[in-house]
């Protein structure tokens, strides 16, 4: 039994933290900013690859798409968030 309700207790620890950082990530969203929990850098340097494939010759993103210049992103992105009823 006392198993049980500490796992229960730590259980309930984690899901608070998960709330926390999803707090924390919706207030940024809000301020118009890409939250670094919401999309880590090493998913964001994927999907700017992915992005810079589908450019016209000629054309490149900004900072490139290198690990260093990944933070850059972060700082020029303007994020909105969009919610309804369900979700």
């Amino acid at each position: 039994m006392y198993m049980a309700i500490r796992q229960l207790e730590f259980s309930l620890l984690q899901l608070l933290q998960q709330l926390d950082n999803l707090l924390a990530a919706i207030k940024c969203i809000i301020l118009g900013n890409l939250p670094i929990k919401l999309i880590d850098p090493m998913t964001l340097q994927n999907i700017l690859r992915n992005v810079t494939l589908s450019l016209p010759n000629g054309y490149e993103l900004i900072g490139g798409t290198k690990t260093e210049n990944i933070h850059l992103y972060y700082q020029i992105a303007k994020v909105s968030m969009i919610a309804n009823a369900h979700c």
